[in-house]
């Protein structure tokens, strides 16, 4: 892999501030009993925060997100009509990171630790490591890094704090898995902040193929466990504490001819605390989710998010057309209400 976290510098900073959230069970929602009743006219926020965190990782983030944007990855800062932040797609940008930064280290002693500590940017600091094992001076297979945040100031006036531990547990020829940790990761600025108390995700990338001949594939599972999220933004010029535990096993894939769209496959869980979610839900894409990696367009799909009471949301892509998306409430398998149709924006964050 080669991927060691030595003077990565201010990008690797930058794109550590996002991190992805997680669930006890891996992603099954076997036996999972949900605790929130949804009722008609929760349609829309049960289903923007079902969407949020299942797919960028975000869900309760969005507000300070949106306010930290420009400050933190002034070219990935969403528009107005795009709001939310990825944080999914900004972990691979971290990994992309490290490994443009990769170089030969010199050896070590077997079982030494291969270290740096870095000044931030504006105060503070960032230590980075990883265990050396076979002091080839290169990250392999069963070596553990880390990044340890200190008061780390970027130039924009954002703190970091914080730890985040990526293990290396295997590779093939077309395939990478790591298991990325956090603990206590937060990121503040002024009266916002945002928080992964803890917990880890199961990340295993595959590529294959060539786009010469339309063989070209890749994939990403992840595999979010017990990661508990918190964010605190001013509402109404009162500060507000959220916190949401995401739990779910998800799978992104891209393949020739079209690398313009990302098929989406996954279930799970979300235990939340805020005004869209007090509860708990489970949810399940029964029919693979088809959007565009880059305009506000879905191409199909469905997913259903299961409260108590025998309540149940049903959400349809593309319709009735690819920007749309369409919402039905159901009690015991009976419609309630009317179909509620809002945009693909709106749902999956762009």
């Amino acid at each position: 892999m080669k991927l060691p976290f030595s003077h990565t510098g201010l990008t690797l900073l930058t794109l550590s501030l996002a991190a992805c959230g997680g669930g006890g069970s891996g992603g099954s929602s076997t036996g999972f009993s949900p605790s929130y009743q949804m009722q008609d006219g929760s349609q829309q926020p049960v289903a923007v925060e079902v969407n949020s965190n299942v797919i960028n990782f975000t869900g309760t983030l969005n507000d300070v997100n949106s306010a930290l944007a420009t400050a933190i990855e002034p070219t990935d800062a969403p528009s107005e009509s795009a709001p939310s932040f990825s944080l999914r797609e900004l972990i691979g940008k971290l990994h992309q990171d490290w490994r443009a930064a990769a170089h030969p280290m010199s050896a070590q002693v077997i079982g030494a630790l291969v270290s740096d500590t870095s000044p931030c940017p504006s105060s503070g600091s960032m230590a980075s490591s990883f265990d050396d094992r076979n002091s080839n001076g290169d990250w392999d297979v069963t070596e553990v890094g880390s990044v340890q945040f200190t008061n780390c100031t970027t130039l924009d006036g954002a703190t970091v704090n914080g730890k985040i531990q990526d293990a290396f547990n295997a590779e093939t020829t077309t395939s990478t898995t790591d298991t990325l940790t956090f603990t206590n990761f937060k990121i503040s600025k002024g009266v916002y902040s945002s928080e992964v108390v803890s917990g880890s995700a199961v990340w295993t990338s595959t590529e294959s193929g060539f786009p010469q001949n339309n063989t070209a594939y890749s994939s990403n599972n992840y595999r979010i466990n017990d990661l508990t999220v918190k964010s605190t933004a001013p509402v109404n010029n009162v500060n507000v504490t959220r916190q949401f535990t995401l739990n779910e096993d998800l799978t992104l894939v891209q393949q020739s001819p079209d690398f313009s769209k990302v098929t989406i496959t996954g279930s799970g869980s979300i235990v939340s605390n805020n005004a869209n979610i007090n509860g708990s839900v489970a949810f399940n894409i029964t029919t693979p989710i088809i959007k565009s990696v880059s305009q506000p367009l879905a191409y199909g799909g469905a997913m259903t998010v299961t409260g108590s009471g025998g309540t149940g949301l049903y959400i349809s892509y593309a319709v009735p057309d690819t920007g749309s998306a369409m919402l039905q409430l159901k009690h015991d398998g009976q419609n309630v209400g009317t179909p509620k149709v809002v945009s693909v924006s709106t749902l999956l964050g762009f």
